[in-house]
């Protein structure tokens, strides 16, 4: 996927990263079904490499966009990853929430780039989506242009 990203974005303004494909992969592949004869099994993890930090920092006149789905501490884990994947903005969510996000046709967010956020209250996906689309294309012009 990584690397399907990349091929696709060389020529790109903008790139927005919805979510991660997988944050982790099974260090070892198995090539056959695994029986369910044992009680317990344990399978190891290896960290996958960050999409949108390397379509960020492998091609820095892109807009990149990313989303934090988040539990707690929503505009601090949000502006870390901001920063720490060297992203032009990001959208952060609250996937703690039951009346929004998963399962639900609104959701509410807020919107932080490097200068300052803006809270998006709870309104209905598409609205929403119009919006954010709007100002993202906005902020993009600034940049890339």
């Amino acid at each position: 996927m990584l690397e399907q990203a990349c091929i696709c974005s060389k020529d790109a303004d903008i790139f927005i990263s919805t979510a991660a494909v997988a944050d982790y992969a099974p260090v070892k592949k198995i090539s056959e079904k695994i029986k369910s004869t044992e009680s317990e099994i344990v399978v190891s993890l290896k960290k996958n490499k960050d999409i949108a930090k390397t379509i960020a920092n492998t091609y820095p006149n892109i807009f990149t966009v990313g989303f934090a789905a988040e539990t707690k501490n929503l505009k601090t884990y949000a502006k870390e990853k901001l920063k720490a994947k060297n992203l032009n903005a990001i959208i952060a969510n609250d996937v703690s929430r039951n009346d929004i996000g998963f399962n639900s046709e609104d959701n509410e967010v807020i919107w932080i780039d490097r200068e300052n956020d803006k809270s998006f209250p709870k309104m209905n996906k598409n609205l929403l989506a119009k919006q954010l689309i709007t100002l993202i294309a906005a902020k993009a012009k600034n940049i890339v242009n």
